[in-house]
């Protein structure tokens, strides 16, 4: 690599952070209005952090941020695990009251 290509990486690198950090902090309400809705779900379904970081694949800190509004998750790809972990279905866990 040369000097070039690596003064070139660092100004790309600055500049995909930025633009992803000004993302989240846009979206920083969305992202924890969600993820208290997804903590919701997982309570009411009975399920730990670490239960659904095994069927997630990931440690339970990744379900933690997600449930937080720290990291964006899929919804569809959060409540698809919950389901599995919980034994039931996905439209059983959404259904109205099943959420206190």
């Amino acid at each position: 690599m040369s000097r070039y290509d690596k003064v070139y990486y660092r100004a790309n690198r600055e500049h995909f952070c930025g633009l992803q950090r000004a993302y989240y902090e846009r979206n920083q309400e969305r992202f924890a209005a969600q993820g208290a809705a997804l903590k919701e779900y997982r309570l009411a379904a009975g399920v730990t952090q670490c239960d659904l970081a095994k069927a997630l694949g990931c440690s339970y800190v990744t379900i933690h941020n997600y449930e937080t509004g720290k990291s964006p998750c899929s919804a569809e790809r959060y409540l698809r695990a919950l389901s599995d972990a919980s034994g039931r279905s996905v439209k059983q866990l959404m259904q109205k009251g099943a959420v206190q």
